[in-house]
């Protein structure tokens, strides 16, 4: 939450890489979705799995839904 608090960037492109023995990814690429829910939507196919692009899509906007609720929990001083 504290990485997500302090971007500047509003697509939250400035949230560091992860490293997995060396070999960088971001972050948003290990997004958990649910995948049932997708099949369902068919968003993917049956026996397909979503993109990378997906999980990032997914991640950021849980993100954003993340920073907006903590910013609205806030008393309305410290917003500002």
């Amino acid at each position: 939450m504290k990485k997500l608090l302090k971007s500047k960037d509003e697509r939250f492109n400035d949230v560091a890489k992860i490293s997995h023995n060396g070999a960088g990814t971001w972050i948003w690429d290990f997004t958990p979705v649910n995948l049932q829910l997708m099949r369902e939507c068919e968003e993917v196919s049956l026996r397909g799995r979503p993109s990378q692009s997906t999980h990032t899509c997914v991640g950021k906007a849980a993100a954003r839904q993340l920073v907006e609720q903590y910013h609205a929990s806030q008393p309305q001083e410290i917003r500002q």
